[in-house]
């Protein structure tokens, strides 16, 4: 099981989504924690450490550091913005 972190931004982001998705975040972030590799994931180009899952409309940006056993979720943009710098 790998430890979780969260950003700042990545907080911001979840407490700035409809109601409804926010159950289903939540839900996916913390089975992340048990596998952080799980069926949809991806990495993001141009980021090697970077990976992502979709849920919904939203995209969970993560970084894994299997060294220390540490997931860090980054952002939880809508896809349209997920990408963007």
């Amino acid at each position: 099981m790998y430890k979780l972190y969260i950003k700042p931004r990545a907080e911001k982001d979840i407490l700035a989504l409809p109601k409804d998705y926010i159950p289903l975040i939540r839900t996916k972030i913390l089975s992340l924690a048990n596998d952080p590799y799980p069926k949809g994931w991806k990495k993001i180009k141009g980021k090697p450490s970077c990976c992502r899952i979709r849920q919904g409309p939203y995209r969970i940006l993560y970084e894994v550091d299997q060294d220390n056993n540490i997931l860090t979720i980054l952002a939880v943009p809508h896809r349209g913005k997920a990408y963007r710098d």
